[in-house]
């Protein structure tokens, strides 16, 4: 095994310190974009299950009809809007 450490020339004349160097920062780019990857799969993850959680209630025509019912009432009332504010006293009705 090749000690990448050392400061020796190879044949072409570069030191091997270089290529200890450039794999470094290339495992370090590397591993960086791992982990953005896997807190964006996290991120959508929970995007997902928040989507999904209160389903598995539905579970005929009759409730998914319901479901859009409700859905439209909240809506056009504004209630679904008011509930996504929250209580933060960020938004206030004139």
């Amino acid at each position: 095994m090749t000690d990448m450490c050392d400061e020796t020339k190879r044949d072409d004349g570069e030191p091997a310190l270089r290529d200890a160097d450039d794999s470094d920062a290339k495992l370090r780019a590397a591993l960086e974009k791992d982990r953005q990857q896997a807190r964006q799969l996290r991120r959508n993850s929970r995007a997902t299950y928040r989507a999904m959680e209160g389903w598995q209630r539905v579970g005929s025509e009759e409730d998914w009809l319901k479901v859009c019912a409700d859905s439209r009432e909240q809506y056009e009332s504004g209630r679904f809007l008011l509930e996504r504010l929250g209580p933060s006293g960020t938004w206030t009705p004139s």
